[in-house]
């Protein structure tokens, strides 16, 4: 339960006070809209605020106008999107958008282009010619031959007293001569085409440079930055940058000492007057103790005759990392010491970041050098061996604030309700 948002109900059950009593708080104010006037009714200081709401969003468009450290090119400009003020943790926020923008005119230039050019250039070309040779030749040609041939003849095989008494037709070989076609090889002559090289002229392409005139539109150069800034009107801790990274115009970085000064009243009052609301309703009295100082004394106290020093979480992380930002489950399991669970970096990484400006400050003080990356790690692990340093210790201490809530003018309270919260002590060795 926070003490923004604490319902009185019991103690208007027990006690005869204002109706107020019974009123449920914000836990932040919106600073650019008037308040609520049921809100305004219970709690007449906020007329103060509310007379400011107007102003406020120039005031500080004013002070953002001044920054130096922010190059936002000759079309850039400061958008404001929110200012709300958290009334447990004493702080304001200040969230809003960097549109950081440069747009260059047309220029004129003279730049190289690649043109085709072409030239002529002989080159050698593979032809055919032709010449007389002699070269054998086959041709058919008569010629006159003598063929055998077999012819059949009477011949006497029986011969008695000198007559042919037997005869019978035999085989005779005869010739004859008949005229045939053979091929004969000649000699002859003939065109006969052989290859030969000649020189012949062709337009060759080549690649050339010409200089020509054009006008040009230079793309604009721009970036976007996201930021909140925080300043906590008790501690006066604030963020010192604002850090967007680079972008497309460059590393936008804002110097915050611009915005401190508005927010701590240097244009007129508007950090000292929220600061002074009392957002307790007529009738109630807030007798809660909150344990910062005194568990940070003991955390922080050295020990006789140790070489180290011991760093503790600043009031503003402390009071940020509550049961109104973070689950009471998650709370509860995280303040036995040691590291801090995977669930609570999820929902503690990004303000352990912002926390590390402080941190590192003291880190320099006492001779010491640990980077973000080493920083983040030692919050999931619990401890870390650095070559410098040796062991360095991470503990997760538990700062509630005991909420008691009192009717004014007597002695009749609730009973105390503890809202525990998150701190840290990170023991260094000095060097």
């Amino acid at each position: 339960m926070s003490g923004a948002g604490i319902v009185f109900s019991e103690l208007a059950g027990a006690f005869d006070v204002n109706s107020c009593v019974n009123l449920t708080m914000p836990e932040t104010l919106d600073l650019l809209k008037p308040v609520d006037s049921t809100l305004e009714a219970c709690v007449p200081e906020l007329k103060k605020v509310n007379d400011l709401s107007s102003s406020v969003a120039s005031k500080i468009n004013g002070a953002l106008s001044t920054l130096s450290g922010a190059e936002i090119g000759n079309e850039g400009k400061y958008e404001l999107s929110r200012v709300t003020y958290n009334l447990s943790g004493k702080e304001i926020k200040v969230e809003g958008v960097i549109l950081a923008r440069h747009v260059y005119g047309e220029i004129k230039e003279q730049i190289p282009v690649p043109v085709t050019k072409y030239r002529k250039e002989q080159f050698p070309v593979t032809v055919t010619k032709y010449r007389k040779e002699k070269v054998p030749v086959t041709v058919m040609k008569t010629q006159t031959k003598r063929v055998p041939y077999i012819e059949m003849e009477s011949r006497c095989v029986l011969s008695i007293g000198g007559k042919c008494r037997k005869r019978v037709d035999v085989p005779v070989d005869k010739w004859r001569e008949v005229t045939v076609k053979v091929p004969v090889v000649e000699m002859q002559w003939k065109n006969v085409p052989y290859p030969d090289v000649e020189m012949q002229w062709k337009n060759v392409p080549y690649p050339d440079v010409e200089m020509q005139w054009r006008t040009i539109q230079p793309p604009p150069i721009s970036a976007t930055c996201n930021y909140t800034y925080i300043y906590n009107l008790t501690t006066s801790e604030s963020t010192p940058t604002i850090s967007c990274g680079q972008g497309g115009i460059g590393n936008l970085t804002i110097n915050a000492s611009a915005l401190a000064r508005v927010l701590n009243g240097e244009v007129p009052s508007l950090g000292s007057i929220v600061a002074a609301v009392n957002m307790i309703p007529p009738g109630v009295t807030d007798k809660s103790d909150d344990t910062y100082d005194q568990i940070r004394s003991q955390q922080s106290g050295a020990e006789p005759g140790s070489q180290t020093s011991t760093y503790f979480s600043s009031r503003s992380f402390v009071e940020w990392a509550s049961t109104k930002n973070l689950a009471t489950n998650l709370i509860l399991s995280g303040v036995t010491g040691g590291a801090l669970s995977s669930q609570l970096m999820l929902e503690l990484e990004e303000k352990i970041k912002s926390e590390f400006i402080f941190f590192s400050q003291f880190a320099t003080q006492v001779g010491a050098e640990i980077a973000l990356e080493q920083f983040l790690e030692l919050a999931k692990t619990g401890s870390l061996s650095i070559p410098s340093l040796g062991s360095v210790e991470f503990k997760v201490v538990n700062v509630p604030v005991n909420r008691v809530m009192c009717v004014t003018g007597t002695d009749k309270c609730n009973p105390p309700v503890p809202e525990p919260r998150i701190g840290f002590a990170i023991k260094l060795k000095k060097t």
